[in-house]
């Protein structure tokens, strides 16, 4: 009943998906950050829905991909947009850790982090466009659960963040959570989604689909580096920047792929 309690306090805090109410006690908190990555597979089945009725109804390839990048910001709210935008505001800055981490706790947006929003979705725009019109065999099967694949993985990789990077304060939400968490459990339950999601891609895609595996080896470890170094550990914003920055490069991985096959 507690893993059931902490689904739904996951849903409601990363999702817009309306949810009971319930307190977030030891109990009911400590599996919160384990079932993160069925937030991502509740984007990917609204994701996968709307290419399956794209292909059906035969939408043109700029209605389409428009519809794409509006429905993770419908789905979550644009919770973690707001890391990415708050990450590149923070790195622009080219201050230390520390104040780095004000730049973060900062509610108001910088001229980087709407900069940072605006060719985020470009891009994601033009990478939605290029994959459904591609004209790749069978993509009306594949693309919907590449899609689940892709955005069920970008919140396994900000659960393998938050498992094996120190956290860079001792408070905040996400604090709050991984401090109650059991670590090695939600290491193993992110690579097991990783691999699933991987193996998803190769299954629909052919082994071309290995790209997004090596994608995702190398994203990490940038990120790993980069949460280190310029922010001395991991914050809920460095995880939004995490899962907003999966999406894109595993989608490119795969647009490549599509070329290859």
């Amino acid at each position: 009943m507690n893993f059931l309690r902490s689904i739904v306090i996951m849903l409601s805090l990363y999702t817009k998906i309306p949810m009971p109410f319930i307190e977030w006690d030891g109990e009911n908190r400590k599996n919160v950050l384990t079932v993160l990555s069925l937030a991502g597979a509740v984007a990917g089945l609204f994701e996968a829905a709307w290419a399956w009725l794209a292909f059906f109804l035969d939408f043109k390839a700029a209605f389409y991909a428009a519809g794409a990048c509006l429905i993770p910001a419908l789905v979550t709210g644009g919770i973690h947009m707001d890391g990415l935008s708050d990450t590149e505001d923070a790195r622009a800055s080219h201050a230390g850790p520390e104040r780095r981490q004000q730049i973060l706790a900062d509610p108001h947006m910088g001229a980087f982090g709407a900069l940072a929003i605006v060719l985020y979705e470009l891009f994601c725009f033009a990478l939605y466009w290029t994959i459904y019109d591609s004209g790749a065999s069978g993509l009306d099967f594949s693309l919907p659960w590449m899609l689940f694949a892709v955005f069920t993985a970008s919140r396994a990789m900000a659960q393998l963040g938050i498992a094996t990077i120190k956290p860079a304060r001792d408070e905040g939400m996400l604090y709050t959570f991984s401090s109650v968490t059991n670590k090695p459990a939600m290491i193993a339950v992110s690579l097991a989604v990783l691999a699933s999601c991987v193996l998803i891609l190769v299954w629909v895609q052919g082994l071309p689909a290995l790209l997004c595996g090596a994608a995702l080896v190398l994203l990490f470890l940038y990120f790993r580096h980069m949460a280190v170094r310029e922010f001395g550990g991991i914050s809920g914003d460095l995880c939004g920047w995490i899962i907003e920055m999966t999406i894109p490069v595993m989608l490119t991985a795969a647009a490549v792929a599509i070329r290859l096959v």
